[in-house]
């Protein structure tokens, strides 16, 4: 899912999980978490202040 042109879109679409990916592995602040609940995927993505 976090693969770039990784979607279900079709072509031209799949690269907003990958951009955002690519944030949270450069940022120390940043945490993603993947959930999966009733046949839907939730994405939460928490930006914590920087101290």
């Amino acid at each position: 899912m976090f693969k770039l042109g990784a979607s279900t879109k079709g072509s031209q679409h799949g690269f907003g999980l990958s951009n955002v990916q690519q944030l949270v592995d450069k940022q120390k602040n940043f945490f993603l978490d993947v959930d999966n609940k009733n046949d839907r995927v939730i994405i939460t993505l928490t930006i914590l202040e920087e101290e």
